[in-house]
């Protein structure tokens, strides 16, 4: 049986704790190693062609965007050419992010496509997690209509030179429609990665974790691969690079499309 002077002894108490709860909230959050920088759901609709008079990295904008979105997002300008053009491969293709990118219904839309000459590819770069040094980068994404010949190489790659540290850090990459891969680019050896999960028509959420202790990679909440040491302490830039493969294994044939869809996006600082 509780005494009346057992139950009064108990309401300080009580308010004691409900005091702490907040306090304890508060520490719990204080002591995580990651502050949110920037995040998107998309929310703000752009039409196709507003990715357009896009400069230079030194100006690193994009006039023809909304004004919330041109604070947020850079892309490379069209006619840029991409990878596999530097390559010299058989099929020429250039970035073109007006004739490429849109945002509608809570995703970015990136339809990557040929007519009967050049690929039209795009590469779009969150313009918080530009120059950042450590960090933890999120996307979630899917690929609608997965086409031989197209690719994501999404990557962090060096503002200046490399320092010893890796000239590319590229994940999520590979040919849609196939697993997911990570790689770190060093001048002497490339390590890879390979996720159980592919670029198709299901959502998957990535994460790079990069910490002065070295580089995680995620998959839908599963590691993915780790290298551990000081990768790198050089500031990088996140780049969300879709355009065509690279290895000459396939060429995207003429009058093809296929169409990544991105739903969210996040940078995370390293506060550790």
């Amino acid at each position: 049986m509780v005494t009346r002077l057992t139950r009064v002894a108990t309401l300080p108490l009580l308010a004691v704790i409900l005091a702490l709860v907040p306090r304890l909230a508060s520490a719990s959050a204080a002591a995580s190693p990651w502050r949110l920088v920037w995040s998107t759901h998309f929310s703000v609709a752009a039409p196709l062609g507003s990715f357009s008079r896009c400069t230079g990295v030194r100006q690193a904008t994009c006039a023809g965007l909304p004004a919330t979105l041109r604070s947020q997002w850079w892309a490379y300008p069209d006619g840029w050419s991409d990878t596999a053009t530097k390559w010299h491969l058989r099929v020429h293709r250039y970035y073109s992010p007006s004739t490429t990118v849109w945002i509608v219904g809570g995703a970015m839309n990136i339809r990557l496509w040929r007519g009967t000459g050049s690929v039209h590819s795009a590469a779009l770069l969150p313009k918080a997690a530009m120059g950042r040094t450590y960090g933890e980068y999120v996307e979630t994404f899917r690929v609608l209509n997965p086409q031989d010949g197209y690719k994501s190489a999404d990557m962090l790659r060096p503002v200046g030179s490399p320092g010893g540290g890796p000239y590319e850090i590229d994940y999520p990459e590979a040919g849609w429609g196939t697993p997911l891969k990570a790689f770190v680019h060093f001048t002497s050896h490339r390590p890879r990665f390979v996720a159980r999960a592919a670029f198709g028509g299901a959502w998957t959420t990535t994460v790079i974790k990069w910490t002065p202790a070295g580089l995680s990679f995620y998959a839908n909440g599963a590691l993915v691969g780790s290298l551990p040491g000081r990768v790198s302490s050089v500031p990088m830039r996140w780049i969300l690079q879709n355009e065509t493969q690279t290895d000459g294994t396939a060429f995207p044939p003429p009058n093809s499309s296929s169409t990544m869809q991105i739903r969210y996006a996040a940078y995370y600082a390293w506060m550790g």
